[in-house]
């Protein structure tokens, strides 16, 4: 049994909790306190009256708050500097060290834990081979032991942990009664699991909807208000930012790009289903073309390689894989609209063989208009979306409060 003797900072993490008028009050003035938060987050050194400019609160509201803030340790006031005119301000700024956050990214083949402060900066990671788990009890022990395991590797001296964000793969059930992966089950085990360890709030979905929060907060993303990730990796995955708010059905019903019929028709997908997307625009729809081509050794990485040597097997799979991401992409473009399309996930190594022929193949589906206003990135493969976004689902319940009924608040 493992043991907790990690130092640990409940009440960080805003989660809904308006059921009566005094809740509502409470909650009111907790956001507030999280607004001045995220304005400190972005604006290091600034003065109590520029935050209430920047957050609309008025002047006796903001500087209480500050105060409870600077109690708590999460605010640091620092020396105002003297100038010929008098004395400046005091500046503020977000105390970093006040607390850190845990993130846990269990991908199909690799496992990362990632420690961070408040203010994004890595404390520590380990990189770990996902064992063969299918069930949930399963994943929530691993998700455990990578848990300990990464605090145990940053020492003694550690921010006390204020939240955890968990991800796990978006697979999907084989028919209405065989479920391939039961993710609302294994959530809630792993939700269960690592709050009886450590009694902080856990935050659990899928990798793709991850990536994309770790986008928006440390990737491509940040440049843009509306964007959408596509995941290339073993399936297809989708992940939407609207507005700088993560969009979609959530665990309970991501959305399912891989699966709609513009794949190839008669080709049966592990989903039951005929025609699926994923089996032609993923590293699953690789390996099956691959198959059909006779390719002697069928998977993404080794048909890359055949592909980037002349290959003409290999080729003719990273065109049909390439017309089928154009599809992807259309579909993306015509729905939402988005500012980019942002390209994760391991079979971006290979990017160069098909981004142009995508590109174009988009090109005959999408509405072109908003073809043109949609930018086509390319992520650093190495970035860790991932990993970054079980991170920045924590921080997004800190320094945002989206995912608050403000109507219920108010």
């Amino acid at each position: 049994m493992i043991v907790n003797t990690v130092p640990v900072r409940k009440g960080l993490v805003v989660v809904p909790a308006s059921l009566t008028p005094a809740d509502r009050s409470t909650d009111k003035r907790r956001l507030r306190k999280h607004a001045i938060l995220n304005t400190l987050r972005k604006n290091a050194f600034i003065s109590r009256a520029d935050i209430a400019k920047s957050t609309g609160f008025n002047m006796r509201t903001t500087s209480m708050l500050i105060e409870e803030l600077v109690r708590q340790g999460l605010v640091l006031e620092h020396d105002a500097m003297v100038t010929a005119r008098g004395r400046r301000p005091t500046p503020l700024s977000l105390n970093v060290r006040a607390a850190s956050v845990l993130g846990i990214d269990i991908g199909r083949n690799r496992t990362i834990g990632r420690l961070m402060d408040l203010g994004g900066e890595l404390i520590t990671e380990v990189e770990l081979d996902t064992p063969a788990i299918d069930r949930p009890l399963k994943f929530a022990n691993w998700a455990r032991r990578t848990a300990h395991r990464t605090i145990e590797q940053a020492g003694p001296g550690i921010p006390p942990v204020c939240g955890i964000g968990a991800g796990i793969p978006d697979l999907v059930e084989r028919d209405g009664k065989n479920s391939l992966f039961d993710k609302q089950r294994a959530a809630a085990r792993i939700r269960g699991e690592l709050m009886r360890d450590f009694d902080i709030e856990v935050l659990v979905d899928v990798d793709v909807r991850l990536m994309s929060l770790g986008s928006l907060w440390f990737g491509a993303g940040k440049n843009y208000r509306h964007f959408a990730v596509l995941k290339l990796g073993a399936g297809l995955g989708l992940g939407v930012v609207m507005d700088g708010v993560l969009v979609g059905g959530g665990l309970e019903q991501p959305m399912e790009l891989g699966h709609i019929p513009m794949g190839d028709p008669e080709a049966r997908c592990y989903c039951g289903a005929l025609g699926c997307l994923e089996n032609v625009a993923s590293g699953i729809g690789i390996e099956r073309m691959a198959r059909e081509e006779g390719m002697p050794d069928p998977l993404a990485p080794a048909v890359a390689e055949a592909a980037r040597a002349g290959n003409p097997a290999a080729l003719r799979v990273f065109e049909r894989f390439a017309d089928g991401l154009g599809r992807a992409i259309a579909t993306v473009v015509n729905l939402y609209a988005p500012e980019a399309i942002i390209l994760s996930g391991r079979l971006t190594r290979a990017a160069e063989l098909y981004t142009h022929r995508a590109r174009e193949a988009a090109s005959r589906h999408a509405l072109a208009n908003r073809l043109r206003r949609a930018e086509l990135i390319v992520s650093d493969p190495n970035a860790r979306l991932g990993a970054l976004g079980s991170v920045s689902i924590v921080y997004d319940r800190i320094f945002h409060s989206h995912h608050v009924d403000v109507d219920e608040v108010i």
